[in-house]
């Protein structure tokens, strides 16, 4: 089932694009950028999965670095427009429901899920000393807009735990028995998960929908 849902989108090679953040005061030392701890669990998760399913030889890099023929492939893109610039590019270029930042305050939390269907915002939950008690995020499958016969997948939490939550949660039989899923069609899937003294407790697929093409 796992190898069913990955051929359709890496058949003719692909590319691992993940976050790393280059616009802080640390780049100026470091010029390769960091990658968040969760960028990095969700590419080794995914790793584990690609393997089993019989794909090995593929292609890493930073979003940052990704040249435009790159591009041009299939790609999985770990991490959210914050982090990730091809990410944000290529949300850039949809009409989805469901994106990160409030509806009245573009430039307001990037943590926060706008859903324009239901016209709610969901954040994360916190406790009294600021520490994730929940996270969240979203699971995109899209044609590649810098080459429409290409795929996209993105994995993209409000913050790195629900990064590496969306890597878990895509061998679940709740995510893989989704009849949209199934389908091949483009789709947005909005997920939660618990955070218990900074593990990831209990993922919930909380909706998927089809993307217009």
């Amino acid at each position: 089932m796992l190898r069913g849902f990955w051929k359709p989108i890496l058949n003719g090679g692909f590319w691992v694009a993940v976050g790393s953040f280059v616009e802080d005061e640390y780049y100026r030392r470091e010029r390769a950028g960091f990658a968040g701890l969760g960028d990095i669990e969700a590419y080794l998760k995914l790793k584990s999965q690609l393997h089993r399913s019989g794909f090995r030889d593929f292609d890493l890099g930073p979003g940052h670095q990704v040249s435009a023929e790159q591009r041009k492939s299939n790609l999985i893109l770990i991490g959210g427009p914050h982090s990730n610039p091809l990410t944000a590019q290529v949300m850039g270029s949809l009409t989805t429901t469901l994106r990160f930042g409030e509806a009245s305050r573009p430039e307001g939390k990037d943590s926060a899920i706008y859903d324009s269907r239901l016209n709610t915002v969901t954040d994360c939950r916190v406790d009294a000393g600021e520490r994730l008690q929940s996270d969240q995020g979203l699971i995109i499958r899209c044609a590649n807009p810098f080459a429409p016969e290409k795929t996209v997948l993105i994995l993209a939490g409000s913050w790195g735990y629900g990064t590496t939550a969306a890597a878990h949660l895509i061998e679940s039989g709740d995510f893989l028995n989704n009849p949209i899923v199934r389908s091949k069609d483009p789709f947005e899937a909005f997920f939660s998960c618990r955070i218990v003294d900074g593990v990831i407790g209990e993922i919930t697929l909380d909706s998927v929908r089809r993307l217009t093409r």
